[in-house]
């Protein structure tokens, strides 16, 4: 969680609180949390909200570490692959 939190404040000049990430893990049953790691580092995140038949990207960010990668277009692929076999 931490991790995600760092990439979203190194990302966004509004950054999602600690908080708000809790609660998409644990609270928000149409939240999909993904995340890619390198050599065991968290190196981006994504979520994805699935409503009714459609999916919603909140956020998308990569560590600045780790951009110019593709690690994002990676992952958002598998992402919308994964909510499209869930019916999205």
């Amino acid at each position: 969680l931490a991790a995600v939190v760092e990439i979203d404040h190194a990302s966004f000049r509004l950054p999602w609180s600690e908080r708000a990430y809790q609660y998409e893990m644990t609270g928000n049953s149409a939240a999909r949390c993904w995340v890619s790691e390198v050599d065991g580092q968290v190196a981006a995140m994504l979520i994805i909200w699935m409503i009714l038949e459609e999916a919603h990207i909140a956020t998308i960010a990569t560590h600045p570490e780790f951009r110019r990668r593709g690690l994002a277009k990676r992952l958002l692929m598998d992402a919308l692959i994964s909510a499209r076999a869930e019916g999205g």
